[in-house]
């Protein structure tokens, strides 16, 4: 048996579209789960291993260890601090719940459920901005660690397809009474173990099973190539994400996986044309 990081080819061209779809997508509130998945689907890419995705993922991340290492250098410098605290009092629920979907739904959920996580996802987003911005208002100081373990418990529960992470937890501070631009700060760095954590449990699996680990291809530059684009877009959207928390309406944001959702469940049950 050959061990390979890919379970099948991919051009260099196709792991560039999707580094860039992860980038835009981890910190849109778009879900990049859900996106990866669809153009997945969309090039032929079925079957791709999740050890891929998260490879995208980790570019990703360099982009948030770039844009918060203000931050990132004062928990080192001072690890007992509140924020650390109530970074590792969301971490736990999220472990705990995304450990459970893991052992309970399969890849074949996975596609099933897609359009109906990106309807989810509209929904929050859409009543996110119903709630008057005068009742969102805990900084770091008035933020308890009871908030920080539900919107953790909502990052566990955005592992499912289609759900964004970023979306669903800002979203979810929100209507737990959190600070928008304390929000976008805690949800990137919130970001960072749950992707190291998911980077971790799917090297584990690739060592451990004989289905990821088939006779194939090596393939790693495409790897290397859509780790970059992930980074370069994903830092460019972190910018923007942080220009348009404070600010503007997610909305557009909503009507946009609305449509999607629902075109992909027609897609699904209906028109067979990717599913």
């Amino acid at each position: 048996m050959e061990f390979s990081l890919l379970a099948k080819t991919i051009s260099w061209w196709e792991a560039i579209i999707l580094g860039i779809v992860q980038g835009l997508a981890e910190f849109l509130p778009i879900s990049s789960s859900g996106h990866l998945k669809l153009t997945e689907t969309i090039l032929g890419l079925d079957g791709m291993p999740r050890i891929f995705d998260v490879c995208l993922h980790i570019g990703t991340l360099l982009a948030v260890f770039i844009v918060f290492k203000d931050d990132l250098l004062s928990i080192i410098k001072n690890p007992k601090q509140k924020l650390t605290n109530l970074i590792i009092a969301a971490t736990i629920p999220t472990v705990i719940i995304a450990v459970i979907l893991e052992v309970l739904l399969d890849d074949n959920f996975s596609s099933i459920f897609l359009g109906y996580g990106f309807i989810i996802t509209g929904i929050l987003l859409y009543t996110m901005e119903m709630i008057p911005k005068k009742h969102a208002c805990k900084d770091i100081d008035s933020v308890t660690y009871l908030d920080a373990v539900k919107v953790g418990c909502v990052q566990g529960i955005a592992t499912m397809p289609g759900i964004s992470r970023s979306g669903s937890t800002i979203a979810g501070g929100v209507f737990f009474g959190m600070d928008r631009k304390f929000l976008a700060r805690f949800s990137f760095l919130m970001s960072i173990p749950a992707i190291l954590g998911a980077f971790c449990w799917d090297v584990l699996k690739l060592f451990i099973s004989t289905d990821e680990a088939s006779t194939v291809t090596i393939t790693v530059i495409p790897v290397i190539l859509g780790m970059i684009a992930a980074f370069i877009v994903g830092y460019l959207a972190i910018r923007f994400m942080l220009k348009l928390i404070a600010n503007k309406s997610f909305k557009p944001f909503a009507v946009y996986v609305l449509i999607l959702g629902f075109l992909v469940c027609l897609d699904k049950f209906v028109t067979h044309i990717f599913f």
